[in-house]
């Protein structure tokens, strides 16, 4: 990455707050607590926001990968989620009202 190019998240410790970092957009200039005192931890997290602001479509591959290595049971499977996608051809029109809403309609009306 080159040296001209700027992160658009920046870390700074704010001591009013206890002491937690905090990381400021610097398009938005919204800050937000990166709920952490260890120095190390926030720049990762700033890192992380920089990288998903410079690559977003890799990033739910990324979430995917973490998540798998955390709980394999929360990643739902590529073909379990193939087999819930149903052809529009093959679904079936339920209509919203299966009853008539007139009275002459009802049995025993006349």
């Amino acid at each position: 990455m080159g040296k001209d190019m700027k992160n658009r998240y920046r870390i700074f410790l704010n001591q009013a707050r206890g002491g937690y970092f905090y990381v400021q957009d610097r398009i938005t200039r919204k800050q937000e607590s990166l709920g952490t005192k260890d120095k190390a931890t926030a720049e990762r997290l700033a890192n992380a926001l920089n990288e998903a602001d410079r690559q977003p479509a890799i990033n739910r591959q990324i979430a995917q990968a973490y998540l798998r290595a955390a709980d394999p049971k929360m990643v739902i499977p590529r073909i379990a989620l193939d087999q819930c996608r149903v052809p529009e051809r093959y679904r079936t029109r339920v209509p919203f009202r299966t009853r008539p809403h007139s009275s002459k309609h009802r049995a025993g009306a006349s």
